[in-house]
């Protein structure tokens, strides 16, 4: 074998350092894979995810109106998010309301998210880090960075919550714009390319859930600091090189914000009456927002890096801050943040200093300082991590010696393994609706309006389930602790009416037991989605009811109706009979001579000529029977 061919044999490529990156980020993705597993067999939650997705009556299969109406509604939620509600409908349209298809959605993007963050900071590397370094520490420094982000605790709520989804997909759409941005090449046809599809890839993101606003000023930190690592001192040169990027960051992804920004500030006001109104600056003065602004930026600097007390719904803040616990231990972390990055010579000189400060501006929109009462909630953390991300692969990269790569990567191979064992420890609180209230009650110490919501949505989803004991006992339990909610009181009284009305009910239709609320709001879906002859999706909600009572006949004999109108006639054949033989003769002659005749004409156009004989036939005997 000649030197050419020995070049390119396994033992030559593991020389060069393509083995050992290849393996170490194979590992982090499937780390991340394996730490967030189980989400494939979680459910649905009622804790937006029936806002969302299973209960919201204009979800449904990409069609015109359902285009239509996710690109001009600002009332239903209040962020205008065309692009969430196409991510949505997409998965509608291949799992219909399969709560299993929603999270290996989440997973999987999740996957991709990370493979993007390791890419990105393996080229903030190649820019920013020492220039000594080998072909394969790099990529290793950007994959143990990627696994910190990947792996953490903080990334339960946005791959375990199947509404989270917006999220995920926002953030895949904007590391993918940050790449493209930060690899063109200038002057080329190629890097201008580039520059646009980066742009359309950011107008996805913020379509898909307005959470970077500010990416735009994020670019004009990462050109100012290009130039002056060009230019360095700040000078003339500095200001010529700057001035046309800043022109064509604010000419494209500017504007882009702008017009999303202004459209979610619209939807803001103009949302339905169950959102509220944000605050007024009479209701939330500036100190008091500015004290939420320091507290939010200095919270996601040290959160990553001691993720206790673990909570699934963090507590509101309202407009007393300075008294909460952590806030200043926030407002240190900001000010060490802010010295570390603007304050040193080392990171203006670097240009290191564009990390620190693309941190402050994109977490600009989603902090207290345009809403109250805000939710230092993980989701944020997403976006938030991912200077901290990059600050991370740097600093690992800047070990040059050997014995420091080393210790290094002990150092954070325990970590990651703290990581994943409190990740796959925490998840289960995700799996379903009672698991998850009851968790987040557990963890919620202070009695606060947020714990005494959570209590409301616990007795409304068991009321919902129709377990009215178990209802009655949670709004119950919640009056202990808020004895004056008119909220909780107005439930249980709700509850007790619900009840009766319901035991009144199952008698007249002969049911053992009791109809819970969800079975009866898919139903009220799928009628309006029939009257609207969108029968695939009444059929979606039907059988959502039925997974929940199966011997509830009027739901099982209406997703016969809508099978026929699909062409069916099989299946709607085998659901009738079923409904049928459940109701013990409630359902009555005409309504099943209705059907049968609706089943014939079907059949006959479909060529099913015997069937439609012998449901003519039975039909006609029902018509005659019901007219004695």
């Amino acid at each position: 074998m000649g030197p050419a061919a020995r070049d390119f044999t396994p033992r030559a490529a593991f020389g060069r350092g393509i083995l050992v990156p290849a393996a170490v980020v194979g590992l982090v993705w499937l780390g991340a894979m394996a730490a967030f597993w189980p989400v494939r067999h979680f459910q649905f939650i009622r804790f937006d995810d029936d806002i969302n997705i299973y209960l919201n009556p204009h979800l449904g299969r990409l069609d015109g109106p359902a285009v239509r109406w996710m690109l001009t509604d600002t009332q239903y939620m209040r962020r205008y998010i065309p692009a969430g509600w196409a991510g949505f409908m997409i998965l509608y349209g291949l799992f219909g309301l399969d709560p299993a298809g929603y999270h290996w959605a989440c997973l999987l993007l999740h996957g991709a998210n990370v493979l993007l963050v390791i890419a990105i900071c393996h080229e903030v590397i190649k820019r920013v880090g020492p220039r000594q370094t080998g072909e394969s520490w790099p990529v290793v420094s950007a994959a143990l960075a990627g696994a910190w982000w990947a792996w953490h605790p903080l990334r339960i709520e946005t791959v375990a919550w199947a509404s989270a989804y917006m999220y995920v997909q926002a953030l895949f759409f904007l590391l993918g714009s940050f790449y493209l941005y930060i690899t063109r090449q200038e002057g080329t046809l190629p890097g201008r390319l580039r520059l646009w599809a980066s742009a359309g890839f950011y107008l996805l993101s913020v379509a898909t859930y307005p959470v970077a606003l500010a990416y735009p000023a994020a670019l004009l930190c990462w050109e100012a600091a290009d130039q002056q690592r060009r230019f360095p001192g700040w000078s003339a040169g500095w200001w010529r090189g700057f001035r046309p990027a800043m022109l064509k960051v604010l000419g494209s992804f500017g504007l882009v914000s702008i017009l999303f920004g202004s459209a979610t500030l619209y939807a803001a006001y103009h949302a339905g009456p169950i959102w509220g109104q944000p605050p007024s600056l009479a209701t939330v003065t500036v100190p008091v927002r500015l004290e939420h602004l320091a507290y939010a930026e200095g919270y996601y600097l040290w959160k990553p890096w001691w993720p206790f007390p673990p909570r699934l719904v963090a507590n509101s803040i309202g407009s007393q801050v300075w008294p909460e616990g952590n806030f200043w231990l926030s407002v240190l972390a900001l000010a060490g943040a802010v010295w570390a990055c603007l304050g040193a010579k080392t990171s203006r000189r670097s240009g290191f200093w564009a990390v620190g400060a693309a941190y402050l501006f994109l977490l600009l929109p989603v902090s207290g300082l345009f809403n109250s009462p805000f939710f230092l909630g993980d989701r944020i953390s997403y976006l938030a991590s991912l200077p901290w991300t990059i600050a991370v692969a740097v600093m690992l990269a800047a070990c040059v010696q050997p014995w420091r790569r080393k210790t290094a990567v002990l150092v954070f191979a325990a970590i990651l393994c703290g990581l994943f064992i409190l990740s796959r420890h925490r998840l289960g609180g995700w799996k379903d609706s009672r698991v998850f209230f009851s968790t987040a009650l557990r963890e919620l110490s202070r009695p606060d309006g947020e714990k005494e919501h959570l209590y409301y949505m616990r007795a409304n989803q068991l009321e919902f389930e129709a377990q009215f004991g178990e209802a009655r006992a949670a709004c119950d339990q919640g009056l202990k602790e808020f004895p004056t909610s008119q909220k909780l009181g107005k439930q249980k009284s709700a509850i007790d009416q619900t009840a009766r009305v319901a035991a009144r009910e199952d008698g007249l239709l002969g049911l053992a037991v009791p109809v819970p609320g969800l079975v009866k709001a898919h139903e009220r879906i799928a009628i309006q989605e029939m009257q609207h002859l969108e029968w695939g999706n009444a059929a979606d909600h039907l059988r959502a009811a039925l997974q929940v009572t199966p011997v509830y006949y009027p739901v099982r004999f209406e997703l016969a109706q809508a099978l026929v109108m699909q062409g069916k006639t099989d299946e709607a054949l085998a659901c009738y009979l079923q409904a049928t033989a459940s109701s013990h003769g409630y359902l009555t002659e005409t309504e099943r001579a209705g059907f049968l005749f609706m089943l014939a004409q079907v059949s006959a156009m479909n060529g099913e000529e015997r069937l439609a004989r012998i449901a003519t036939e039975k039909g006609q005997a029902l018509r005659a029977k019901s007219s004695r």
